[in-house]
């Protein structure tokens, strides 16, 4: 699977459970709303610096936004 797609549905994940939108979450992570909305439809490349804002404004470890669990049957 593709790393950006990867991050893509953990980003939204993440900040889906924890009822935060998407609006709030790029201000705290000091990224632009348009950004991280590119960020979690899988457009954009991230940089790992972009990553650990996010992770910070989502306050989990950065590891979560890359972790990768292929679906089992």
């Amino acid at each position: 699977m593709d790393i950006n797609l990867v991050i893509a549905e953990n980003c939204k994940r993440i900040r889906k459970i924890q009822k935060m939108s998407i609006e709030r979450t790029a201000e705290i992570a000091g990224v632009s709303r348009s950004m991280l909305g590119q960020i979690e439809r899988g457009e954009a490349n991230p940089s790992a610096a972009l990553l650990y804002k996010i992770a910070g404004a989502l306050k989990v470890p950065m590891e979560e936004l890359l972790r990768y669990e292929p679906e089992t049957e």
